[in-house]
């Protein structure tokens, strides 16, 4: 992604953003790194995601599905909230 920053690291090929009142750090593919507030609240959501997965889970093995199709909902479930664009803390 082709940025003007106001600094561009050669070494971690990062770019660094001064123009607003805080500092904005991007990845080397121009996505902005999130903030150690953000990244609690996208902690949280996908624990509280984790806890209703197991709740539905259970609900699953009293209705009849087996162990087996279950983990195999918990992998596919689990991929796709992986497959989510990485996390990576910053403090700015």
């Amino acid at each position: 992604m082709d940025r003007a920053w106001d600094y561009h690291s050669p070494r971690l090929e990062i770019g660094f953003d001064t123009s607003g009142a805080e500092l904005v750090v991007y990845r080397p593919n121009g996505v902005r790194f999130l903030k150690f507030a953000e990244l609690e609240a996208a902690k949280v959501a996908d624990e509280q995601r984790a806890s209703r997965l197991a709740y539905l889970a259970g609900r699953l093995v009293s209705a009849g599905i087996t162990v087996n199709e279950i983990d195999e909902l918990r992998a596919l479930t689990q991929s796709a909230i992986l497959s989510q664009s990485p996390r990576t803390p910053l403090s700015a």
